[in-house]
């Protein structure tokens, strides 16, 4: 009997330290550009690159990456759902740029890793791309926090073969390809991002016939503008024939300044979307058919959308500033929730929603004041048919009486919530916009 209970405690005691060995290997890493990749990767002596940290961490590690000039990395080391793999921003201007002139800047070939708060520039392919290292496969869990691209000659973000990827709060603008690319993903969740600039579309969301499971994917409270030879702002890319599911649109600022495109396209086949309560302009599609917001709206799409131009919502049309002008039709506007989803409790900038009787549409929860508690009022006059640049009460920047430049307590989103890239090396240079 002694040795039952012996052998039963010691069994306990193998088991509980299984248990906790994903805890116990989890570590804090450190990347400078000061660094040296032969250093332990501590806060006091950091490796120099973030390949070098890819290739070693471990599920339940968290990199944090001081500020500077890096190239490509690929991380194909996965963590877990209860232990992921976290590479954070440390401050505001921790660059990637291609390694090699047609490269990508960050690749993911890995589930459950995280980027949050790093600048993109100047790639030969995509921004950052996230699928699976085989064909057939899939990656799941990844998150893309708080990125900030631009310059790229493909896609901004491009996902392919994703289970519950998240993209969120991220700006993304004047890339060639498309801003927001989602090819073949499972339960994507995008929400609070900026798009603007560029050739392609602005988010699509692409059928895989390979991928069985159902899209599900939930585009929630996203700023998109697009003007010139740009595309669709929002696009659902399915053949005849086939067929997605579940998927959902709601609280979206989804504009164009002309009509080279429209707010909304979806394909031939069954676009399986439930669309309602977004900002949009009077163009979608429908197969080959161009329609308008009413005829959209009688074949069971929009319900409740509100067509409106930029001019009259966005605070600098010209120069990317997507923030929201006061009294502008999306202010107090949005639902929070639509078809089982909620629309996010903060804004792109880190502001909580809602400020106001209800959340705003679009990435920018408005706001008056200094703290945004949601106590002072967050509605002004509409300052609608202007020129597209700040009205007098609203000067683009700080803490004036227009502004959304507070934030809540605690970090944002992330870093690369900036609404351009900053002062980088020549090869990554982009003007920056104050915003806070």
């Amino acid at each position: 009997m002694q040795l039952h209970r012996l052998r039963s405690r010691v069994v306990c005691l193998v088991l509980g330290l299984v248990a906790l060995a994903p805890a116990a290997r989890a570590a804090t890493r450190h990347v400078a550009p000061t660094g040296d990749d032969t250093n332990p990767g501590t806060e006091s002596a950091p490796w120099a690159t973030l390949q070098h940290a890819a290739d070693e961490v471990a599920p339940g590690d968290e990199v944090l990456v001081a500020d500077g000039d890096y190239v490509t990395v690929v991380v194909t080391t996965s963590g877990t759902e209860a232990a992921p793999i976290v590479f954070r921003a440390t401050g505001e201007a921790a660059n990637v740029g291609p390694e090699v002139p047609d490269g990508d800047g960050i690749v993911v070939r890995a589930s459950w890793v995280t980027f949050d708060g790093f600048h993109v520039a100047s790639t030969g392919q995509h921004g950052v791309t996230v699928g699976p290292a085989a064909p057939g496969g899939v990656v799941e869990g990844v998150r893309l926090v708080g990125l900030a691209i631009t310059g790229c000659v493909g896609d901004g973000l491009h996902l392919g073969r994703t289970v519950r990827a998240t993209v969120e709060g991220c700006v993304v603008h004047d890339v060639d390809g498309t801003g927001i690319a989602l090819v073949g993903s499972a339960g994507a969740l995008v929400q609070n991002n900026a798009v603007w600039g560029g050739l392609g579309d602005g988010i699509v969301v692409a059928h895989d016939p390979g991928l069985t499971l159902p899209t599900e994917a939930a585009v929630v409270n996203n700023s998109v503008l697009r003007t010139g030879t740009a595309g669709w702002a929002l696009r659902f890319e399915v053949e005849a024939g086939q067929s997605m599911a579940g998927n959902v649109a709601f609280n979206n600022v989804l504009l164009v300044a002309d009509d080279a495109a429209g707010s909304l396209a979806l394909g031939e086949g069954d676009a399986g979307l439930a669309s309602a309560r977004n900002a949009v302009s009077d163009r979608f599609g429908n197969g080959t058919a161009t329609l308008t917001l009413a005829e959209f709206q009688a074949l069971g799409y929009e319900a409740s959308s509100v067509q409106t131009e930029p001019l009259r919502l966005f605070r600098d049309t010209l120069g990317g500033d997507l923030r929201l002008r006061a009294g502008c039709p999306a202010v107090n506007m949005g639902l929070a929730d639509f078809e089982g989803r909620s629309a996010p409790d903060h804004d792109l900038l880190g502001v909580r929603r809602p400020v106001g009787a209800t959340c705003d549409i679009g990435a920018y929860e408005f706001c008056i004041g200094d703290d945004c508690t949601g106590e002072t009022p967050d509605a002004g006059t509409d300052t609608g048919g202007d020129t597209g640049t700040d009205a007098a009460a609203d000067t683009g920047g700080g803490d004036d009486d227009g502004g959304c430049g507070c934030r809540t307590t605690g970090r944002p989103v992330g870093p690369g919530t900036l609404l351009l890239l900053g002062a980088l090396t020549p090869a990554l240079a982009v003007r920056r916009r104050r915003v806070s």
